[in-house]
């Protein structure tokens, strides 16, 4: 009997002793073990969030307030809007590319600022848009210039020329006035630059006419 609980105490010690050294080491280890784990689904957490944003951070938007609330819309299908409204009717292809660049430009120079890839403009005269347009042919057209030039801008000395004004003659000829690096101003009359459109002249030369020592460039 003295021998058995001899032999039976020794075996409890040593397991007493085995189970502490276990529950030390799992309590040591416990948090490198959480980290490790926490830190490949957080891993993981970003890589799927990553991916599934992917779409809409790539692309720039513009949030249009109206009078029931914001329209977000990306740039391109906003500028399709914005030049069916400032262009006459059946304005000559080419001068509707012209002018589609000067309005990128525009945008572009408030991306600029911002740093954001969404920009707010108040955009009222959008609504007739929400929700569709009859006018599927006229808007068509705009579509095309705005297509035509994608991503293309406007710069001088590497910058971005700003809008400054819409001037009217006593014509009611439309004159788009801007300003570039320096104060250097710049100004597009529009029934010239259709006139150029009709002879012949693509967006490209109707823009070097009127803003000479400019740059076309890529907005990204």
């Amino acid at each position: 009997m003295g021998c058995r609980m001899k032999n039976n105490g020794i075996v409890s010690k040593k397991s007493n002793r085995r189970d502490a050294l276990s529950f030390l080491l799992f309590v040591f280890l416990l948090p490198y073990v959480c980290a490790c784990l926490w830190g490949h689904v957080g891993e993981e957490t970003a890589k799927l969030r990553k991916t599934e944003g992917k779409g809409q951070q790539d692309v720039r938007m513009v949030e249009a307030s109206l009078s029931w609330g914001i329209w977000e819309l990306p740039v391109e299908e906003y500028l399709t809007y914005l030049l069916l409204l400032i262009m006459p009717e059946e304005s000559e292809a080419e001068a509707l590319k012209a002018q589609a660049v000067l309005l990128r430009t525009e945008l572009a120079a408030r991306y600029t600022e911002q740093s954001e890839k969404t920009i707010f403009l108040e955009a009222e005269e959008l609504s007739r848009f929400y929700g569709g347009y009859e006018d599927a042919a006229e808007l068509a057209a705009c579509r095309r210039a705005v297509e035509a030039t994608a991503g293309t801008i406007l710069t001088y000395r590497s910058e971005p020329v700003r809008a400054s004004s819409l001037q009217l003659t006593g014509e009611g000829e439309k004159s788009f006035c801007y300003v570039a690096a320096g104060g250097q101003e710049f100004a597009m009359n529009q029934k010239e630059a259709e006139s150029l459109a009709q002879k012949g002249n693509n967006w490209q030369e109707i823009l070097e006419h009127f803003f000479f020592e400019s740059e076309l460039a890529k907005f990204e």
